[in-house]
């Protein structure tokens, strides 16, 4: 490891202990305060950005429809990268493989793969296809199918997941 390497590690060290952040066993992955709060207002963000894109849809404007989607991925996928290095990782860490707690947290992670694979499919498939109104009905039983998905498996795991990492405090 490098000395400035090093040196940022012993920094990011003495803030966390500063913070009175504890670890997840065994683990450099510390407990954030913020951060569920922070989880819950990405959820609200991206079903406010899923509401703007079937607007400009439904006002037949295909360009803004493609930018609110690409705006909504870009979101949803800055959520999941801090989801699973933050949430899952340190929840995975703090319980004794095998606990029920432990298969929770991991039939969480593994059940949001394969939503956000969905999600990522539907995004690509029509950030580039939308041109004139064709296939309204599939666009929008598609997207119904997303959004409803979405909010479904937030309400899940604000009421479910979140409790865990809270509790872990």
């Amino acid at each position: 490891m490098k000395k400035t390497q090093l040196h940022l590690v012993q920094v990011d060290d003495i803030i966390m202990k500063k913070n009175n952040n504890q670890n997840a066993s065994g683990t450099k992955i510390y407990f954030e305060r913020d951060l569920i709060k922070k989880l819950t207002k990405d959820h609200v963000k991206a079903l406010k950005a899923l509401q703007k894109v079937i607007v400009a849809y439904e006002l037949k404007k295909p360009k803004k429809t493609k930018k609110k989607l690409k705006k909504f991925k870009s979101n949803f996928t800055d959520h999941l990268v801090l989801e699973n290095l933050k949430l899952y990782l340190y929840l995975k860490h703090s319980f004794k493989k095998g606990s029920l707690k432990y298969i929770q947290v991991t039939e969480f992670r593994k059940e949001m793969k394969k939503i956000s694979k969905y999600v990522i499919t539907f995004v690509d498939k029509y950030k580039s296809k939308i041109k004139a109104q064709k296939n309204t009905y599939k666009f929008r039983k598609e997207f119904l199918g997303v959004y409803l998905t979405l909010k479904k498996r937030f309400k899940r795991e604000e009421k479910e997941l979140f409790p865990l990492y809270k509790d872990r405090y």
